[in-house]
């Protein structure tokens, strides 16, 4: 309760987004549900706005859908954070750093940075993996305001080249680093502040007083944090943790990686212990582009980095990053590159300025084959300056060898300790020749390590290629370039030879080709916007210079093929898990950048030719199996295209060609039903795909004005769904006919009534076949003959497909509820009411959510039918077909109302459930009364049947309107009104259908039952049972001429009732002077006053002895004696 008020009040008192608002009201319906749960109150129903909703205006499938999700729903997920509809990604964690007041007690200026670290270490080494750096380079904001940062899906920190240590485990560090910048020396923290100005004018004379120099660090293990965060049942807004931290001295011996290692084997919280500082000199700078630290620094041109003093092996560990402007052209970037300049710092400010740079190194951004540099370490060559020059006016420098040629680019994780230096020799003989100003340091060791964050630029050579080709001006022939990219994609040899045919059939990607992929799918716009453009180009439009003037010809097919291959390729990495989220660009890609208004029918050309091979060479050529499988694993993606080219060629040429296209879908559509024609196992692969991916083909074809939605009905239902051999992938069909069934074809009024019938069908097929299959089992004989779930059990394989079967007519009767006509309900009738209820009838106990399934879909039936669907249902069956449906349906609801299935808290579900079973009951007896005139013995067993049904339907407890509160009788009657009343009534009509003779086969044995009935205390039921009663003392005194019977019945009707507090002086009071008046009525005063005596002798015996026996007093023993002697000489 505290929890709600506490919500309700956030509710109330603050602002919302429209997502948080969104949680915050279902996180306070849950809560009222699981407090309703716990009272044992009714479950409320609830529509998509949290509304509490009429159940009349809901689908019956969407009231069990909404109440199975309260059921599931535990107390301990309650307040759990739930991600909303329409933005759900998987592993995302996100933190949010809020930096108190951090007061530093020194002059100098200071310097924080913040960054997360992904610290893993194995057998390799160790891999810091950093995410993006926020500065603050304000003292005095530092210590008197608070700074707040953001760090974004931190679950995917770790890039995509690094898949292959996916597994290593990591550790997030975040790492505050603070640098000093001032003079070189200071002892602030030793002097007294009143010889501070003194002190500080006395060094700023003298004194270089802008040094960048490293000062503390603090080193801050957030993995328990966070992983403490994603268990946390607050909703996110309230996901708060205090985490204490200390600064500690920052010695410059200590790199980055030692900084870690200490922090991974010691549990103390002072990792750092203070050290004498060092100190070397070290600055960079970018020609022409943008460069800074990280968020919230300014950009600049140059970034200087720390100092370090009598340091041999300098690490600075400092990353910072440049932007590149979108106006530099990747031609011009040629001439761009990363300056790192060395200079002599002196504390002398003189001595200081005088200082010229002694030493550079550069960094190409391009490579010499046009790429972007590549990802990696580089062991850049230190160049001594011979003539001192100004920073300014430096240059000259660019056409020398900018890396050691020798060293590796990419290195192993622990290649910090300078293990690929080259020897003196090596160096001298693989470098260029010193100019008039530079000349290489042998012995000096630079390294860096760089890391390409960009979606236009390139590190792979053939990518570069194929994005810039264009018949004039290249040499490269366009086949000969696209086979070379298939096969960086780790494409397969569909033409049957070539060294790669070996990798091919395993259908895996090696670790290499995931490294290469990444750049594929970074260029992902510009790659595709070449492949179409290819493939939508002709012949003359692809031919080189040299291939026109010497007459080549070129295979325009086979370029076409090669270009198609590529794009399957391309969408198989996306549907990678290791590029899941490029699937979000690709969708904006095909919506908003794609403009190729001929791609539709090349692409359905070459779709319907893959699988034409694929259907002749299926057996013989299994590289062109898997070509195929891989194809059809981007079915989706080809349709999008397809479609979406379709709509913008038809808005560009006013819906021409519509007749080609409309071929062209065809061909395609019935090459997927010869493929689903083969029985044999290497054909399932490719079945299953089709099977699984046909739904959204079939949803990219209904775009409107795309493709007709008849044709499409006609050729799903008459070939695809029909050309599957039977008991064939039955799991994989049925999930096609699930997706189908919720699909866009059912929705259509048009489409629906062909396909309708093909899906029912099938599922009726199957469920008939689990009842053929199990009919010699002695456990389903005896569950079938006596209506009733005994110990028979099913496997697991039967109890998927039923599932599945289930949920199909789910999604029928969904669509159904808002949009049915007589025929759609017809043949659901037809195929499925009767086997449903047979396969319930016999599941209901050992399957019980199974069960529930299935009874919500009868329900759901009964539900849709009018008036002329029962009549048209039951006139349809023979006499024997008749008899058995009957005894099924008497015998299933007589059952769901004394068990019911639903829970006790499902008060709207089972009163839905008796709504129906009322009216179903009346329509199935209408029947019955028709042919009265062939009474026999069956007709018997059914009349019996019907009338124990329906007492049981009017006794059952939900329905007892008196044991409710006021409330809840308020709200049943205006919706329900009272069932047991229409119940009642019909039981008094369908007696008095009955003739005299067929009367005295339910005499005496319905007389308990009436009773029963009658037994409750409302007016309307009681008149009509006491009615039927009295009707039975007529029947009896006519062809027997006196009561006996019904005399001896009733004193052992009411022996079983003799505890019943509902017997009472009101009902006897009522019964004897209906009974009185009725015989009177009916002359039959001798017999009648002899019965109404016995009946008032009995009752009052009855009365007074529970008054007794309720008496605590032991005085009243006597009284209890003595009213027990009383009954046995009435009852005697």
């Amino acid at each position: 309760m505290t929890d709600l008020i506490r919500h309700r009040h956030r509710l109330m008192c603050s602002s919302h987004t429209q997502e948080e608002l969104i949680e915050l009201k279902q996180t306070i319906v849950d809560l009222i549900d699981q407090g309703t749960r716990l009272l044992q109150l009714d479950l409320i129903i609830r529509d998509q706005n949290l509304n509490v909703a009429n159940s009349s205006d809901t689908s019956t499938h969407e009231l069990l859908n909404s109440l199975m999700r309260i059921e599931k729903k535990s107390l301990h997920d309650v307040e759990k954070p739930r991600p909303h509809p329409d933005f759900q990604i998987a592993n995302i964690q996100s933190m949010l750093v809020t930096l108190d007041k951090i007061e530093f007690a020194i002059f100098d200026n200071i310097e924080l940075w913040c960054t997360l670290y992904d610290y893993s270490s194995d057998e390799s080494g160790v891999e810091l993996i950093p995410s993006e750096t926020f500065v603050i380079r304000d003292k005095e904001a530092l210590r008197t305001q608070e700074h707040i940062v953001a760090f974004t899906d931190i679950s995917r920190s770790r890039p995509m080249k690094s898949v292959t240590s996916m597994n290593t485990p990591s550790v997030k560090y975040l790492v505050l680093y603070v640098i000093r910048i001032g003079t070189m020396n200071t002892n602030d923290n030793n002097k007294d502040t009143s010889d501070t100005s003194i002190s500080t004018l006395k060094r700023t004379k003298n004194e270089t007083n802008d040094l960048r120099r490293p000062y503390m660090v603090a080193l801050i293990n957030m993995s328990q944090q966070l992983d403490c965060h994603s268990r946390m049942k607050a909703s996110s807004t309230e996901k708060e943790l205090i985490v204490p931290f200390g600064f500690n001295a920052w010695d410059d011996r200590d790199s980055l990686v030692s900084i870690f290692q200490k922090a991974a084997k010691s549990t103390d919280v002072e990792l750092l212990k203070k050290h004498r500082l060092k100190l070397q000199i070290l600055s960079g700078g970018f020609r022409e582009g943008l460069l800074n630290v990280g968020v919230n620094s300014t950009n600049d041109l140059f970034h200087r980095s720390i100092v370090c003093i009598k340091t041999e092996k300098p690490k600075w560990s400092e990353t910072f990053r440049i932007a590149i402007p979108f106006s530099i052209s990747a031609e011009d970037m040629h001439q761009y590159h990363v300056r790192f300049l060395f200079k002599q710092r002196h504390s002398n400010d003189v001595k200081d300025k005088s200082e010229k740079p002694f030493a550079l190194a550069f960094l190409p951004l391009i490579e010499k084959a046009g790429t972007v540099i590549q990802d990696g370490h580089r062991h850049l060559v230190i160049y001594k300056i011979t003539q001192r020059k100004s920073d300014t006016n430096i240059s000259g420098y660019i056409n020398l060898q900018a890396v050691q040629i020798s060293a590796p680019i990419n290195l192993t994780r622990d290649s910090y300790n300078g293990s690929h230096r080259l020897s003196l020799d090596e160096a001298s003989s693989r470098f260029y020749q010193p100019s008039d100003y530079f000349s290489p340091s042998y012995r000096e060791h630079f390294l860096v390590k760089v890391k390409v964050v960009s979606t236009q630029l390139t590190q792979i050579p053939i990518i570069l290629t194929l994005l810039t080709w264009t018949p004039k001006d290249s040499s490269v022939y366009l086949l000969e370039l696209l086979e070379k990219f298939v096969d960086h994609l780790g494409g397969i040899n569909i033409s049957g030879t070539g060294a790669s045919e070996q990798r091919t059939l395993s259908m895996m990607l090696p670790s290499d080709i995931i490294e290469r992929a990444t750049e594929v799918v970074k260029n992902l716009q510009n790659i595709f916007d070449k492949l179409f453009e290819i493939l939508t180009s002709q012949e003359n439009e692809l031919k080189t210079r040299e291939q026109e003037q010497f007459g080549f010809p070129i295979d325009l097919n086979k370029i076409h093929q090669t270009a198609f291959h590529a794009l399957i390729c391309i969408l198989d990495l996306i549907s990678m898990k290791q590029f899941e989220s490029f699937r979000t660009v690709l969708d904006d890609y095909i919506k908003n950048k794609f403009s190729s208004t001929l791609t539709y029918s090349v692409l359905l050309h070459l779709i319907n030719v893959t699988l034409t091979k694929y259907v002749e060479n299926t057996k013989s050529d299994l590289n062109m199996t898997a070509y195929c499988v891989k194809m059809l694993k981007q079915l989706e993606y080809f349709f999008k295209l397809i479609v979406r080219s379709r709509v913008l060629y038809a808005k560009w040429k006013n819906n021409a060609d519509q007749n080609q296209f409309d071929q062209l879908v065809k061909s395609v559509l019935r090459s997927f039903t010869r493929v689903l024609t083969f029985s044999d196992d290497h054909a399932s692969a490719a079945q299953g795909l089709i099977l699984r991916l046909y739904p959204s083909v079939v949803l990219e074809l209904l775009t409107p004005n795309v493709f007709n939605a008849v044709t499409l009905s006609e050729i799903t239902a008459l070939e695809f769904l029909a050309a599957l051999p039977p008991k064939r992938l039955t799991p994989q069909k049925l999930r096609c006919l699930n997706d189908l069934a919720r699909g866009l074809l059912i929705k259509i009024p048009e489409s629906r009534r062909i396909i309708l019938k093909v899906i029912v069908t099938d599922v009726s097929m199957l469920c008939n076949n689990f009842i053929n299959e199990k009919q010699n089992s002695d456990d389903f004989r005896l569950s079938i003959v006596h209506q009733q779930s005994s110990s028979f059990l099913i496997d697991q394989k039967d109890r998927d497909h039923l599932n599945l079967s289930s949920k199909i007519v789910g999604h029928i009767m969904n669509q159904l509820f808002t949009r049915k006509t007589s025929g759609d309900t017809s043949i659901v009738v037809e195929k499925l009411l009767r086997v449903f209820m047979q396969i319930l009838l016999v599941i209901r106990v050992q399957e019980h959510d199974l069960a529930i399934n299935f009874a919500t879909g009868i329900i759901a039936i009964l539900r849709t039918m009018d008036d002329e669907n029962y009549i048209e249902f039951l006139r349809q069956m023979d006499e024997i077909s008749l008899h058995d449906f009957f005894l099924d349906a008497f015998g299933l609801i007589k059952d769901l109302v004394t068990i019911p299935i639903f829970s006790n808290d499902w008060s709207e579900m089972l009163l839905l459930q008796n709504l129906i079973f009322v009216r179903a009951m009346n329509k199935f007896v209408s029947r019955l009364v028709e042919d009265l005139n062939h009474f026999n013995e069956q007709s018997v067993e059914l009349w019996q049947l019907y009338f124990e049904c329906i007492v049981q339907f009017i006794i059952q407890p939900c329905l007892q309107l008196e044991s409710f509160t006021a409330n809840k009788r308020k709200r049943i009657l205006s919706r329900y009104k009272d069932l047991r009343i229409e119940a009642s009534n019909d039981f008094k009509t369908m007696w008095f259908c009955l003739h005299e003779q067929h009367k005295l086969y339910f005499i005496p044995s319905q007389i308990y039952g009436v009773i029963r009935v009658s037994l409750l205390p409302v007016q309307d039921i009681r008149t009509a049972m006491i009615r039927v009663l009295c009707d039975m003392i007529y029947v009896i005194n006519k062809h027997e001429d006196n009561l006996s019977i019904f005399e001896n019945e009733f004193v052992t009707v009411m022996d079983k009732f003799a505890n019943e507090p509902l017997v009472d002086k009101i009902f006897k009071e009522y019964l004897i002077n209906a009974i009185d008046d009725f015989c009177k009525a009916k002359k039959l005063a001798r017999n009648g006053s002899k019965l109404v005596d016995m009946i008032d002798n009995l009752l009052s015996r009855i009365i007074e002895l529970r008054v007794a026996v309720n008496e605590c007093e032991t005085a009243a023993l006597d009284l209890q004696m003595h009213c027990v002697r009383s009954l046995m000489v009435c009852i005697g």
